[in-house]
């Protein structure tokens, strides 16, 4: 190992060579310049025979001339390296600041889906405790609680809302909706939860660089077919019902559910994307 640390410093680059040739060549000039001065005052003194031997080193002068002009080219293609090699610090430098940026926005990205994901779940937590919350009393003792709500408000929902159809044909869907929920006071009872459901979708819709569909796959994944039922016919009954009955047919909703396999009353009032993902996303204003 030491061996090869030997060799690799003995081996001089080629910028330091050329500049080891080029003090050379000028301690060259320079020793012949000094002895060939001292040899003529050696030899002949301060006379005329000494300016008559100092004449035939003109053809020396020339030379030196060219030495001259030989280390200003010299000098010339120095320099030239030396932009050259301040370029390619340059692109080098221009690259690390290139992988740098995407470093950035990738550590970026990440963050904001982080932030995004905590603020999503810390919301599907929240729509569980108010889920949790709900009760209903009755005075022969029947109690409901959590989800248990869903399951009553879905049968007497169901019930009720079949029976309005037949009494009443000249209603429309949305109006024996309506009624029935007046009736069992269903709007009432969960309206919190309907708020918290829009309030998570929205947020959804509002975030961007994420996929939007996985997260309200998982928000549809915590809910029970009971609260599908119902969110289904909240999304009928009109009014600010209409902005989660956008969302859900937006973001198909109810696509890989026992409702869309169903035939329940008033699917058709549902845009299909709601119930399968369409090729085209559907915009929804």
């Amino acid at each position: 190992m030491n061996a090869n640390n030997g060799e690799s410093s003995s081996e001089l680059p080629p910028r330091k060579i050329r500049l080891w040739l080029l003090f050379l060549l000028l301690a060259m000039v320079l020793f012949l310049f000094i002895g060939a001065g001292s040899l003529t005052y050696h030899l002949f003194g301060l006379t005329d025979r000494a300016a008559n031997f100092g004449d035939m080193f003109g053809a020396v002068n020339a030379l030196f001339s060219g030495f001259a002009f030989a280390a200003l080219f010299f000098a010339l293609l120095l320099q030239r390296e030396d932009l050259e090699l301040q370029r390619e610090e340059l692109r080098a430098t221009r690259q690390e600041l290139k992988g740098q940026k995407q470093q950035m926005e990738l550590q970026n990205t990440t963050l904001r889906t982080q932030t995004f994901e905590d603020t999503f779940f810390h919301l599907i937590q929240l729509h569980a405790e108010v889920t949790r919350g709900f009760s209903i009393e009755f005075e022969q003792n029947d109690r409901y609680l959590g989800r248990d709500v869903f399951t009553y408000l879905r049968k007497e929902f169901l019930s009720q809302l079949i029976e309005s159809l037949k009494s009443a044909p000249s209603l429309t869907i949305r109006e024996c909706i309506t009624h029935v929920q007046d009736s069992i006071g269903s709007k009432t009872i969960i309206d919190h939860y309907f708020r918290s459901l829009y309030g998570l979708l929205r947020f959804i819709d509002e975030s961007h660089q994420i996929d939007k569909t996985l997260y309200v796959d998982i928000l549809r994944s915590q809910l029970s077919l009971n609260e599908l039922l119902i969110i289904f016919y909240h999304g009928l009954a009109g009014g600010e019902a209409d902005r989660l009955k956008s969302l859900i047919e937006k973001y198909s909703f109810f696509r890989d559910t026992t409702i869309t396999y169903m035939k329940l009353q008033g699917k058709e009032l549902y845009h299909p994307h709601a119930f399968q993902g369409l090729t085209d996303s559907l915009t929804v204003s």
